[in-house]
């Protein structure tokens, strides 16, 4: 009978190794950070969207792309310290037709205009990473075709 208790508890023992592996396991796993960056296009281009973590690995249009490391960390360190209340929003004039804005999305916060020229040099600076991010993940967006309502054609008026 020893024998059978033995086994029961060696059986409990590791039973609860598993099940305290099991939710320590989550919690040990890396959280990434991520960003969005958004261009909205306008009423003759197409806008899109760069989904981007802090491990530099992103995705636009559903198509994978990454960015070093050394960029990923610049860029969130200059997007937290962009989010800082003390920095002044900027805008600028746009075109109706071609204009479109470019904004970073983070916990909820949107930056301001990045097609705008820059009023600091952090807004420069995180515009530059920007750009760079831009370059590497080359979304997709080009050109939109305006079509035109159907209308009957007049003819021009005749001469009086």
């Amino acid at each position: 009978m020893p024998r059978a208790k033995s086994r029961y508890a060696s059986l409990a023992i590791a039973f609860l190794f598993c099940a305290l592996s099991a939710s320590i396991a989550p919690s040990l796993s890396r959280v990434l950070d991520g960003a969005t960056i958004v261009n909205s296009g306008s009423t003759n281009t197409v806008g899109w969207r760069i989904t981007l973590h802090s491990d530099g690995s992103g995705r636009t249009g559903g198509r994978a792309f990454t960015i070093p490391r050394s960029l990923a960390s610049k860029f969130f360190a200059d997007v937290a310290a962009a989010r800082n209340p003390r920095n002044p929003a900027r805008g600028c004039m746009k075109s109706i037709s071609f204009g479109f804005h470019l904004n970073v999305t983070w916990h909820g916060w949107t930056s301001p205009d990045l097609s705008c020229p820059a009023e600091s040099e952090l807004a420069e600076s995180l515009t530059a990473d920007v750009n760079r991010i831009v370059e590497i993940a080359k979304p997709s967006g080009g050109m939109r075709r305006v079509r035109f309502p159907l209308e009957p054609r007049r003819p021009p008026p005749t001469p009086a």
